[in-house]
């Protein structure tokens, strides 16, 4: 087996495992935990599609560039011959400068990628928090297991979402 796929499945089995637990501790702020999941499941898919498009757009400029290299080696008496190495450096910038904006693009759209997540997982860690302090019966003065579960449903969204990100980049 591949390491992606060895990697897929571990994920998997944590994220079933984590679902299991938060549901047998509390249910409504384990349905609270998974209300943000649709917004993931709107948001990767459009993010993969456009990271896939930008890195293929760049690995096509890259490609043009190895394929102009190429004729540029080959072609070397004929461009001393010819007197035309200024053109081809202009030329070679001009090649060079295109993988960079390609590359440039791909790389500010995974950025914007991984934070996007991140704010959504902060969004649920501030809901659960003010879902569970508006609901003052899970914190009884004599009682430190809400105070515990609030702390758990808290682990839980990074429990949740750091397989969710992991997954997204296999």
């Amino acid at each position: 087996l591949s390491w992606g796929v060895i990697r897929m499945i571990w994920i998997t089995f944590e994220l079933i495992f984590t679902l299991i637990t938060m549901f047998s501790r509390d249910i409504r702020l384990s349905l609270i935990v998974l209300s943000t999941a649709p917004i993931l499941i709107i948001v990767m898919p459009i993010f993969h599609h456009l990271l896939l498009n930008a890195q293929r757009v760049a690995r096509s400029a890259y490609s043009n560039f190895v394929r102009w290299l190429a004729e540029c080696i080959n072609g070397v008496k004929t461009i001393k011959t010819l007197n035309i190495e200024e053109n081809m450096y202009q030329e070679a910038k001009g090649v060079t400068n295109n993988i960079y904006v390609k590359r440039q693009k791909a790389f500010r759209l995974h950025a914007y990628f991984m934070p996007l997540i991140m704010f959504i997982s902060s969004l649920t860690t501030a809901l659960v928090i003010l879902i569970a302090t508006l609901d003052m019966s899970l914190f009884e003065l004599e009682d430190t297991r809400g105070v515990a579960t609030l702390i758990l449903f808290i682990g839980f969204v990074g429990q949740i979402y750091n397989p969710i990100r992991d997954f997204s980049e296999v």
